[in-house]
């Protein structure tokens, strides 16, 4: 049977009350891009020195400056930005609370009085992911990123935490609709090792990393090493996907990124 929790979708608290007018919060994304901004200007780097860094162009460093890349919430996409400019996903992230303001105590009463809810209770929802399938994962295609209302697993505080959107019908067998989320924890940094009955979400990462894609899966355990099945009714979905332990052409990777800790339903069915 799945390891898997079902949570009930949090409701968005209404505003009780009307604040004193004052200047749009940043968003996410607005943050984290002056964050990124503030890092490279004391890392003494140019945008075109810091995109060579990560492979990228300089306009495409420039859109992340910008804040109008939402994939810039990514936590992946975070630490190389941070390791191009000689840091670390926590330096960028300690900028960005000095930016916020975020521990004021004027944004700490306008919480209580606004319904508006602490970073620590709110993951982000960073990829789209199906059983089936491989989903594509770069920016470009899963620029969908934002956040919802759902407190982190303080099992796991201290690893990296998101939520994934689920489409298609290729887990319905384990009750996955489309619009559910996954809450995921990151595997290796919990040390995750496979089990039969974990719900994973899994990367497929090709061409030297270049492409990167994801699925995920229930896992069986067997002698003859791990398979990882979609579990779903339609027959399109019904091979399971086996992990190698070096047998794999050598251009592709494949890996448990994430171990599954619940399944949010956010719409009747």
């Amino acid at each position: 049977m799945a390891l898997v929790a079902h949570a009930q979708p949090l409701r968005a608290y209404g505003r009780v009350s009307s604040p004193p007018r004052r200047p749009a919060p940043l968003s996410e994304a607005q943050a984290f891009a002056k964050a990124l901004r503030e890092m490279r200007t004391q890392a003494g780097l140019s945008q075109e020195q810091a995109a060579k860094n990560v492979d990228q162009t300089k306009q495409s460093w420039q859109n992340y400056e910008k804040g109008s890349v939402q994939a810039i919430l990514r936590v992946d996409l975070q630490r190389r930005l941070a390791g191009a400019l000689g840091g670390t996903r926590d330096d960028l992230i300690r900028l960005k609370e000095q930016i916020e303001g975020s521990g004021s105590n004027i944004e700490k009463f306008e919480h209580l009085l606004t319904g508006r809810i602490a970073p620590s209770e709110k993951l982000p929802i960073c990829d789209i992911v199906q059983a089936g399938s491989w989903v594509s994962a770069e920016a470009d295609d899963q620029d969908r990123s934002r956040y919802y209302l759902m407190s982190p697993d303080p099992r796991y505080s201290f690893a990296d935490q998101w939520l994934c959107e689920v489409i298609g019908d290729s887990a319905d067998k384990l009750n996955f609709c489309p619009g559910d989320l996954i809450h995921c924890v990151d595997a290796a940094q919990i040390n995750y090792h496979a089990r039969t009955g974990d719900i994973v979400e899994v990367e497929r990462l090709r061409f030297e990393g270049s492409e990167r894609e994801l699925t995920f899966k229930q896992v069986e355990v067997r002698a003859n090493g791990v398979f990882l099945w979609p579990r779903s009714t339609n027959s399109r979905w019904s091979a399971p996907l086996q992990l190698h332990s070096g047998e794999a052409p050598s251009d592709i990777v494949v890996k448990i990124r994430g171990l599954v800790l619940a399944q949010v339903r956010r719409f009747s069915i």
